[in-house]
Order: structure tokens, then C-alpha cells, then sequence
């Protein structure tokens, strides 16, 4: 959060662009001392217990080179994270940036964090009731801590005499990320010259045969609705039509006077029939 803090407030988070901070951010630079030291493995701090506790399991579980590797990465994190960050940053050569502090919110979440840190290192029973299983570790023990200093002194001690040497460079630095950069450069080259001219070729191909199959099927379509389907359909409704035609002029004409005849022959041949 500290070196976000730096970043938000001051657009860069290159360390080489970076210097003096100190006067401008007191309270940043205090809370990121906090979680540096913290993640160093410090006494009285959060990372001491945590570490200190897995580079024990390491070793009674016969792990010595895992317990190695552990041990390293501590150094590394105490001297990239905890003395060059904080000494470039804050208390190397005023870089001319004009910095303030951040918003409150951040300085409060910062403030936060810290104060877990030095919590969990003074009280690591905390830290113990949110493990899965039950923990009997004392972290705080004379092998612990000389092991501990002996380690964080050795690499402040190199770093102070060495610090001419690892004044941050105006550079780009490596890292994972250029792996997968470099991959993406290849596979692009590669959808570029290759897939590309295959999609080109197939493209042409479609237009070739599979376009002129889709048309003729496309034209015996048109060709059997219009003679076969249209003429049943037309040839349906013109012999309706013209019935409808027919029934309609007896309905206008001759056929009602033919019924009006007949019924007035009925009524006559009734009316002779009850004279006589």
C-alpha cells in the first residue's frame, strides 16, 4: 500500500526517478517502514513469527535446502524491499518531484495494516486461532532471535557498503513478463505469416468452389419455386378465382328468379287443388 501511495501521489514508482520523499510523505514512508520491516522478518513484527515458524517446520521436517531457500528469500526481501525501496525512495537524493500526503482513506488503511503487523508480532496468538490446527510455537526464543539479526545485520551491512553500487538506473528491468511478451511477438509474427496466408488460400478456395456450389444450388431453388410451387399455387387460385366468379353471377341473376318461379308453380298447383 506504501508503494502504491507513492506511485498515486507522485505518477512513477521508478526508483530513479524518485528521492527525498521524506519531507513531503512522513507518514507514507512510516507506514511503509512498518510493512517493510514487517515482510523482512523483523522482531516484533507479524513476518518474524510467520517466518520464523515455517523455516522451523522446514528443518524438523528434514528440509534443509528448502530451509536454505527460505532463509534467502528473506535476505532478497530485506534488501530490495526494506533498505533499497525505503533509502532510494525516501532518503536518497531529492528527485524534485513535490509530493503530498494521500487521501485519508489510504493513510487509515495503511495505518491499519501497520498496526496488525506490530500486533500479531507482539501477540502472535492472533495469528495462531485463524490456523486449521492447534499451534504451540514461541517464536521469541534466543536461537530464534540471534539467528534473526545476525542475518538482517550481515545484509544491511552489505547494502551500506554496496550502496553506490545499487543506485537504481534509469532502465527497464526484466522480468516474468517478458517471457510471455516475447511469446505474443512470435505469435503474432507467426499468425501474420502463416495462418494469415492459409486463411488468404482457403478464402480463395470458397470463392472458387464452395461459392459457385452455393450459387447453382441457389438457382434450382429459385427455378423449381417459381415453375413448380408458384404454378401449383397460381393454378389453385385462378380455378378458385373463377368458380368464385360463376357462383357470384347466379347469385346476381337467374337463380333467384328460378327459385321465384317454382315457388309461385307450388302455390298455383295448391291453390287448383283446393278448387276442385
Amino acid at each position: 500500500m506504501g508503494a502504491g501511495a507513492v506511485l498515486y501521489m507522485v505518477g512513477t514508482s521508478k526508483l530513479s526517478e524518485l528521492g527525498g520523499l521524506w519531507r513531503y510523505m512522513p507518514w507514507t514512508m512510516v507506514f511503509y517502514i512498518v510493512g517493510a520491516v514487517s515482510i523482512s522478518g523483523f522482531p516484533l513484527f507479524s513476518g518474524f513469527v510467520s517466518k520464523t515458524m515455517t523455516v522451523s517446520g522446514a528443518h524438523e521436517a528434514g528440509r534443509p535446502i528448502l530451509m536454505a531457500l527460505m532463509e534467502l528469500a528473506a535476505i532478497g526481501t530485506f534488501l530490495s524491499v526494506g533498505l533499497k525501496v525505503t533509502y532510494f525512495a525516501f532518503f536518497g537524493k531529492d528527485s524534485g518531484k513535490v509530493a503530498k500526503e494521500p487521501p485519508q482513506n489510504m493513510l487509515w488503511a495503511m495505518a491499519l495494516a501497520s498496526l496488525l503487523c506490530f500486533a500479531i508480532g507482539v501477540y502472535p496468538k492472533m495469528l495462531y486461532v485463524l490456523l486449521p490446527f492447534e499451534v504451540e510455537y514461541r517464536p521469541y526464543t534466543a536461537h530464534h532471535l540471534l539467528e534473526t539479526l545476525q542475518l538482517l545485520s550481515f545484509t544491511g551491512l552489505v547494502f551500506f557498503l554496496l550502496v553506490k553500487k545499487l543506485e537504481p538506473e534509469p532502465k527497464v528491468n526484466l522480468d516474468m513478463d517478458f517471457s510471455y511478451r516475447m511469446g505474443a511477438k512470435y505469435f503474432m509474427w507467426f499468425d501474420e505469416k502463416v495462418i494469415a496466408v492459409l486463411d488468404a488460400i482457403w478464402g480463395e478456395i470458397w470463392k472458387i468452389l464452395g461459392l459457385r456450389a452455393l450459387f447453382g444450388g441457389a438457382k434450382a431453388s429459385v427455378a423449381f419455386d417459381q415453375v413448380g410451387i408458384d404454378g401449383v399455387v397460381d393454378g389453385t387460385a385462378y380455378g378458385v378465382r373463377g368458380i368464385g366468379g360463376y357462383v357470384r353471377r347466379l347469385q346476381l341473376g337467374s337463380l333467384q328468379l328460378y327459385i321465384a318461379l317454382g315457388t309461385a308453380m307450388v302455390f298455383i298447383i295448391l291453390a287448383l287443388a283446393v278448387l276442385e
